[in-house]
């Protein structure tokens, strides 16, 4: 059973923006240490750092109806080895998705251009 779905368009040029800017809080303050580290290693680091961050507002958008209240910094995507994107779950995410009623949580993310677009669906089996 599905129990709720998000979606979120990041605009790369405005992470890449930040970049420039030297907007480090944004960063120390969106991201983990792990999700940093992989980004600063891509080629185009603002790509990657937008698809994280619109997999975090996924994320918050299919919680948040469930009255979940989030910190973005453990919401931590990474890449299985076929490059598919999953959501870490330690034991604070767990607690939340119990709360939520919730088992997994899918996520997508896809690239076009100037965009980076993610896909969030929380599901109870």
């Amino acid at each position: 059973m599905i129990r709720g779905i998000g979606v979120d368009m990041v605009y790369i040029p405005r992470i890449a923006r930040f970049q420039k800017e030297g907007q480090d809080a944004f960063f120390l303050h969106t991201f983990s240490e792990a999700e940093r580290k992989y980004c600063e290693k891509q080629y185009d680091s603002a790509e990657h750092y937008a698809s994280r961050f619109a997999v975090k507002e996924s994320v918050f958008k299919a919680l948040n109806p469930l009255g979940v209240q989030l910190d973005l910094r453990k919401i931590e995507t990474r890449n299985r080895e076929d490059g598919s994107p999953y959501v870490v779950i330690d034991e604070w995410l767990q607690e939340i998705l119990r709360k939520a009623d919730v088992d997994v949580l899918h996520v997508s993310i896809t690239n076009e251009e100037d965009y980076a677009v993610a896909y969030a669906i929380a599901e109870k089996l």
